[in-house]
């Protein structure tokens, strides 16, 4: 509201200013993508909600993209600012960490960053700031800067309370850096405090693949997968089992390339175990725990089948599958109706 951020008690009602300075085009949260926008914040809360990682937006001096919504009568002409290629004024953003304790305003120690994640497009994943990380204490807030560009990329680690800031790596790519080929997936990072690790993704060899980093030194310590294949996405790590879950694709030889398969592997490297073995394209959701995951998989020619699986693979039960339907010479569906219970 006003360019400030708000918060608003669900059992009182209460609400409360947590910011003051905002202005129009420079304001805290601001969910403009350039290509969206909404009147939602972008951010993300601490593990203990006393703390909320955001940004503070300037747009100040951006040139204006305008479009015409057509509609009967007259249209509407919709103008917000939008950088083009060759600009040399650029939505940037203000690192900031809030603590409703006051509330107060701690500023990170670091220029301002590119209106972009590591992986395209956007500053967000659902409602979310992405790129962004808290320790699990909300003693320690992990982000990725990326250059305007994308071939450039730095993982920082900052102090919530004092605003300092460490840049633990760096990486450039060629062409571009991409954390997460699943198309603006969840970038494929994660700092593993209580190990003083960072797993890293990188396509540096042309095949994307993950890399344990020490957390404080920076230096590269294991390189956890290799071949010509690529890993998609980084589902689950868990740090007091030691297992890695990710998905990934053309690593089973004679298969179609495209098709998604779920793998899990130690954390300190070795034997990569493969969850999902049937030859089709899974689509999976594993539970809060990770002691179980949902496999939905398919084929262009056979009709999907959802199981249930225990996290090792097996199968604890199927669900029913959907049955494919006939069409008449009316078009209309013929035979077993698709269904599940």
């Amino acid at each position: 509201r006003d360019h400030d951020l708000w918060t608003l008690d669900l059992e009182t009602g209460r609400e409360t200013r947590l910011t003051h300075d905002g202005e129009e085009r420079y304001g805290y949260a601001t969910d403009n993508q350039g290509w969206s926008r909404t009147d939602r914040p972008v951010l993300l809360w601490s593990p203990d909600s006393r703390s909320i990682a955001t940004y503070r937006l300037d747009e100040r001096g951006v040139g204006e993209l305008h479009v015409l919504e057509t509609r009967e009568g007259r249209g509407v002409l919709h103008s917000w600012p939008y950088a083009l290629p060759g600009d040399s004024v650029v939505p940037m953003l203000e690192r900031v960490v809030i603590h409703l304790d006051g509330p107060r305003v701690v500023r990170l120690d670091v220029d301002p960053d590119h209106q972009r994640t590591s992986s395209c497009c956007g500053m967000k994943r659902g409602n979310d700031l992405a790129d962004v990380e808290w320790r699990d204490d909300a003693g320690a807030l992990a982000f990725v800067s990326t250059s305007r560009d994308y071939k450039d990329v730095a993982l920082r680690i900052a102090d919530p309370r004092t605003g300092e800031v460490r840049t633990v790596l760096s990486e450039r790519g060629e062409p571009f850096f991409e954390s997460s080929p699943a198309g603006r997936g969840t970038p494929n990072w994660r700092v593993l405090h209580s190990r003083g690790e960072v797993l890293w993704f990188s396509q540096r060899d042309g095949w994307g693949h993950l890399y344990v980093y020490d957390l404080r030194t920076g230096e590269q310590k294991r390189r956890l997968t290799e071949g010509e294949w690529n890993v998609l996405e980084v589902v689950r790590v868990d740090e007091d089992s030691g297992w890695l879950y990710f998905t990934a694709v053309g690593r089973e030889a004679g298969r179609d390339p495209y098709f998604r398969h779920l793998y899990r592997m130690p954390l300190d490297g070795g034997a990569i175990e493969l969850l999902t073995p049937e030859d089709a394209d899974h689509q999976v959701s594993l539970s809060p725990t990770g002691e179980w995951f949902v496999d939905r998989y398919s084929r262009f020619d056979a009709a999907p089948v959802t199981v249930l699986r225990r996290a090792d693979g097996n199968i604890y039960r199927p669900f029913e599958g959907a049955e494919p339907q006939r069409a008449g010479a009316d078009g209309r569906a013929r035979g077993p109706a698709a269904g599940s219970h």
